[in-house]
């Protein structure tokens, strides 16, 4: 078997290439090189991308994964008489199940 030497001249992507290989539309790739948001060649008037380039866009493209949260502790409200006294009966009785279990969400929904 012969050996198989990796060219110095790297794959060129037509624009049609690019945008099926990046998983993306031809119109929307095209206006992502017209506005110079990824490198890109112009071949015979036409947009086409290098291999690197296409990999770059790849990279462009990812985000990072957000790091795992840990359990959110309880809230430490302060709620006392003072505090509800002038709230409406309903108010007062959001505020006392928020202060028991800690909820952002309102009770009853």
């Amino acid at each position: 078997m012969p050996d198989q030497h990796k060219s110095p001249i790297p794959r060129i992507y037509s624009l049609a290439e690019a945008a099926e290989t990046l998983g993306v539309g031809k119109t929307w790739l095209r206006i992502q090189l017209a506005e110079r948001r990824f490198a890109a060649m112009k071949r015979a008037g036409k947009w086409a991308m290098t291999e690197h380039q296409v990999l770059a866009a790849i990279e462009q493209m990812s985000t990072t994964a957000r790091p795992s949260q840990a359990p959110k502790e309880p809230i430490d409200l302060d709620v006392d008489d003072d505090f509800l006294s002038g709230l409406s009966a309903r108010s007062q009785t959001y505020w006392r199940n928020k202060k028991i279990t800690g909820s952002t969400r309102s009770p009853g929904r």
